[in-house]
């Protein structure tokens, strides 16, 4: 009997690549919210977007209700198993931020919170340590990280709740007029980003206030302490408005390191984000990095300055347009009172320190209200062009205008400058005419030619007349100036750069 050879096959053994160690975020992830996400969610995804946007990526946002299909960052409370499973996990608080393979051979990144204020931390710690310029979009393929409430203990021995946070009380520029975005405001946002990150309430105090009753000080911007006149150099300023850095000394105190209140406030945010790296307890810290904050200079006359307020540092338009910004951007004021744009009247903005200097800051946004003082009847009596119907003071405005825009594209080509037409004039009808005529028209024309943004802040202040109330008819009273500062955010915050 012949039987016939039974061929076992030969199995080649199928040898598995080495996992990746990183996750680089393009073009193929989709981010994806609830079908109901609430506002907090959706605005974490306009976060990333934009964060994603500063190294020329466009993320798609989709709703859960669509198949999950490749990469994906998931946002909150999705319907993916991914996101539930995040969640349960967080039943105590907190949030977390982490990375697995998903059920399409993809990898999801999950921003998981049990509320808005952890959904808020879990967005700028993603932002600030893995999405800023410097991080290039690159994660740890092994990602896990949770956050919850908790003691946070520094160099084994000092609890957080301990500290006190002390801010530079006159800031680091000597010139009030520039540095608009005030520390103790900051240092306050802070303290309110520390509460939501570990549930203690730290007082917040100025560095000329006695701190020998503080065990531990956290210092806010450049303060008058020996630690921060370590930390704050000449090397250290050049590096510019975004830059920050922070330090934790043999002291226990801590250094949040910044050359405005933005940056300052961005090492606070950096300062808690290595927290969380650290599971609540850090032994040392010193680092640095640079946020992508939007600077903006905010160019004009007394309006723009804050005149007829008790406190023009406090009360004007900039100060109240950061506040809604947020701190993504930082504003600076540069406002001149009784000058105008022609550079040929005096006194002329064109010819000012404010006209080089704001230039030499290399904003990313420029936005211009020049215009009010040229087209004052009773000002120009000794003007050689004093007569609007002269073509020759038309020209001059046009050409001072052109000159200005020259002279930031030339500083920075990619600037974003934006006019503003000259508000509503409500003490002299005949001051109005002229703008309306003279000095609003010939805006918009120098902004057309330019190819610059224009938004109609003359329209908005008739509307809305009553924040005169108070003023001087053409300036505003105090608080009045927020007022004037939800007209340039309503009109701006579409258009200006994210």
């Amino acid at each position: 009997m012949s039987t016939t050879p039974v061929t076992t096959p030969v199995t080649t053994p199928v040898t598995e690549g080495p996992k990746p160690t990183t996750v680089t975020i393009d073009t193929s992830f989709k981010i994806v919210y609830s079908a109901s996400a609430s506002s907090a969610e959706k605005a974490a995804a306009d976060r990333i977007v934009t964060a994603m946007s500063h190294f020329g990526i466009t993320l798609s946002v989709q709703k859960d209700s669509t198949p999950q299909t490749g990469n994906e960052i998931l946002i909150g409370n999705t319907s993916r198993a991914q996101s539930q499973s995040a969640l349960q996990a967080l039943s105590a608080g907190g949030y977390s931020l982490s990375i697995s393979e998903n059920e399409t051979n993809g990898v999801s990144l999950i921003l998981a919170a049990i509320d808005e204020d952890g959904l808020e931390l879990a967005t700028k710690h993603l932002i600030l340590n893995y999405l800023s310029l410097d991080k290039k979009a690159t994660l740890p393929y092994t990602l896990s990280i949770t956050h919850t409430k908790a003691n946070v203990t520094l160099q084994e021995k000092y609890q957080l709740s301990d500290y006190a946070i002390v801010y530079a009380k006159e800031g680091i520029m000597s010139d009030v007029n520039i540095q608009s975005a005030k520390y103790a405001e900051a240092a306050r946002d802070f303290a309110t980003l520390v509460e939501k990150f570990t549930g203690h309430t730290l007082t917040v105090v100025p560095d000329t206030a006695d701190l020998s009753k503080y065990q531990h000080l956290i210092l806010f911007g450049n303060t008058s302490s020996l630690e921060d006149n370590i930390v704050y150099s000449g090397a250290f300023f050049k590096k510019g408005a975004k830059a920050y850095s922070v330090r934790m000394f043999d002291n226990g105190n801590i250094s949040l390191a910044g050359n405005n209140p933005v940056s300052a406030y961005a090492a606070g945010e950096a300062f808690l984000s290595a927290i969380t790296e650290n599971n609540n307890s850090l032994t040392e810290l010193n680092l640095s990095g640079q946020k992508d904050i939007i600077h903006v200079a905010c160019l004009g006359d007394s309006i723009t300055f804050g005149t007829g307020s008790a406190d023009p540092s406090m009360h004007c338009y900039p100060v109240y347009f950061q506040r809604m910004l947020g701190y993504d951007y930082y504003v600076e004021k540069y406002g001149l009172p009784s000058h105008s744009l022609i550079e040929t009247d005096q006194p002329s903005y064109l010819k000012h320190d404010y006209f080089k200097k704001s230039a030499e800051a290399n904003p990313d946004v420029v936005i211009v209200m020049l215009g009010t003082n040229d087209t004052r009847p009773s000002r120009w009596a000794d003007s050689a062009y004093k007569i609007w119907t002269d073509p020759a003071r038309t020209q001059a405005f046009l050409d001072s205008g052109n000159k200005l825009v020259e002279n930031y594209r030339k500083a920075n080509p990619d600037v974003q400058i934006i006019f503003a037409t000259c508000p509503f004039v409500q003490q002299a009808g005949d001051w109005t005419n002229n703008l309306v005529k003279y000095g609003n028209p010939l805006i918009k024309q120098i902004a057309s030619t330019n190819n610059c943004s224009v938004i109609d802040i003359f329209t908005y202040t008739k509307k809305n007349i009553h924040m005169f109330a108070g003023g001087d008819g053409l300036h505003l009273k105090d608080e009045k100036y927020e007022e004037l500062a939800k007209g340039f955010y309503e009109l701006t915050k579409d258009i200006i750069k994210k």
